[in-house]
């Protein structure tokens, strides 16, 4: 309960809805479906020097690891801890990420775009619970490196 506080004192808070799935990763409102916690994904803005809300997350206390998105637009929680020097802790699930109040990341998106994997390369060392997610990590970073465009001029 401490960690839900202070993470409080600092981001939105969450709730409480029913929910249905619409699609494999996706849910919406449904007054009829089923209880979910639903947090907010932040993300910060930094043009403003701010923080928003760019998508929310459902899971059941009892299955934190099988989570739903509701828009898809964030890719984290946690991301602006790539912005720090100290290393970030990834997590694997809503309620550890929770549990440290908010001081990790948990990765949202697997398929993410290239942009958000060459942030995680670029930003500090990571600190993660499990090999399984070290593995995982690595692969997406490894595939997600950019190749600048390369061309041999016909007079060479």
């Amino acid at each position: 309960m401490s960690a839900i506080a202070k993470l409080g004192q600092f981001q939105d808070q969450f709730g409480v809805a029913r929910i249905v799935n619409t699609t494999e990763n996706f849910f919406e409102p449904d007054p009829e479906g089923r209880l979910a916690m639903i947090m907010p994904v932040i993300t910060p803005h930094t043009d403003f020097g701010d923080t928003g809300i760019v998508d929310l997350i459902a899971f059941q206390t009892c299955c934190p690891a099988r989570f739903l998105r509701r828009t898809g637009d964030g890719f984290a929680l946690g991301i602006e801890h790539l912005d720090q020097d100290q290393p970030v802790r990834v997590v694997s699930n809503p309620l550890a990420w929770l549990a440290l109040a908010g001081e990790a990341m948990l990765i949202l998106d697997w398929d993410a775009p290239r942009f958000f994997w060459n942030a995680i390369r670029r930003g500090p060392g990571l600190i993660v619970e499990s090999d399984s997610i070290r593995r995982r990590l690595l692969r997406k970073m490894d595939r997600s490196v950019a190749f600048p465009h390369i061309e041999v001029p016909l007079d060479a």
